[in-house]
């Protein structure tokens, strides 16, 4: 904290992956930010990965609160999902700014949960329904 250095204009193209959480993970042992971070051109396979955005991590609290803002998932296109969204942000610190754009889920188990969250969708269709 005393530094303050946020990880800054991070780019993820071409990878793979698999396992129970999160593809792209940002947090948790950082002080100072994360800013701007490129993805594209990635797959998951097998089983995929976890799909859940959550503030509320293992429990932990204190005096400064995450916040996240400015998040746009676009051109994803996923042949299988427990849920598309699983948003959890803060009564006091909400997700502001969550886009889903120009993307198709397939075989979707459950609605989205979204919790303290600005979610905005545009062309998104799940189990062939657009939304």
């Amino acid at each position: 904290r005393r530094l303050g250095v946020p990880c800054r204009n991070v780019v993820i193209v071409g990878c793979q992956g698999e396992g129970r959480f999160g593809f792209i993970t940002c947090g948790s042992e950082q002080s100072g930010g994360i800013e701007n971070v490129f993805a594209c051109a990635n797959r998951s396979f097998g089983r995929g990965v976890g799909h859940a955005l959550t503030m509320h991590y293992d429990g932990q609290s204190g005096a400064f609160p995450p916040a996240f803002d400015g998040i746009h998932l676009r051109n994803l296109a996923v042949e299988s999902a427990g849920a598309v969204l699983d948003l959890d942000g803060l009564e006091g610190s909400p997700i502001r700014n969550f886009t889903l754009s120009r993307s198709t889920f397939a075989d979707v188990a459950v609605p989205d949960r979204v919790r303290n969250a600005d979610v905005v969708r545009s062309d998104v269709t799940v189990n062939g329904v657009a939304l």
